[in-house]
């Protein structure tokens, strides 16, 4: 089994560590590799009755990629103390913005910095508060949208805290059928138990595109009724 070295907060050499498996995969380029740690570190927390943690430092050797990248090893009072086992993979991912239409990008520009967050979070492996992330990302299109529709009645939107609410005031069978169902998965990601138990973060990843594209055609045709009004006459060959 591979071996690796550590040290303490206090920088005190703790030991060798046997470790079920060194990574054979970047998490971050997704290509297969030989990788070798540079650094681990241990942390103990017996004392707070938590497992104590390994963390391991490698970097990734394809010259296309060079990240680095933490390997999480957990070891349970139930397993022989001399075993550590792979757990999950940590970074810092940096990642390109989303390109969004130009129209949501004048209408909310709260939404398109929140759901970059959200996507940093998604990226980093931070799975316990990304879906809370896009759902906040969410509620600051709907609003937005809204007071973009009616601007007179931004106190009353911006005061709103039931986002099915909100919903329910968009004049648009398509973006309410995305959004409501967006708003489902929002509250999944929020309480303890899931009601929609098959769908995940990719689900609602999905619907707020959809709700971002219905909102974006709705406009747009509405530009495009208002530019070029009346019927359409056939040219005459």
């Amino acid at each position: 089994m591979p071996m690796v070295k550590a040290v303490t907060a206090e920088n005190e050499h703790i030991g060798d560590f046997e470790v079920d498996k060194f990574p054979d995969e970047c998490p971050i380029c997704k290509k297969g590799n030989e990788f070798v740690p540079k650094y681990a570190f241990y942390k103990p927390d017996e004392s707070a009755g938590f497992d104590s943690r390994l963390q391991v430092v490698f970097r990734c050797p394809r010259q296309s990629c060079q990240v680095m990248f933490f390997a999480f090893y957990t070891n349970t009072y139930h397993r022989p103390p001399q075993m550590w086992f792979f757990n999950k993979f940590g970074f810092i991912e940096s990642i390109e913005q989303v390109k969004f239409p130009e129209l949501i990008d004048k209408l909310s520009k709260r939404f398109i910095r929140i759901y970059y967050q959200a996507n940093m979070a998604d990226a980093n492996g931070l799975d316990e508060i990304r879906g809370m992330a896009y759902g906040k990302a969410l509620e600051f299109l709907i609003k937005d949208y809204l007071i973009y529709l009616n601007p007179k009645n931004k106190a009353s939107i911006k005061s709103e805290l039931k986002i099915a609410r909100l919903i329910d005031k968009i004049d648009d069978g398509d973006i309410q059928t995305v959004a409501d169902r967006a708003s489902w998965l929002r509250n999944d990601e929020a309480h303890y138990e899931r009601v929609w138990k098959k769908e995940n973060i990719d689900s609602l990843k999905d619907l707020i595109d959809l709700t971002v594209q219905h909102i974006n055609r709705a406009e747009m045709t509405k530009k495009y009724k208002k530019k070029m009004p009346g019927k359409v006459v056939e040219a005459k060959i």
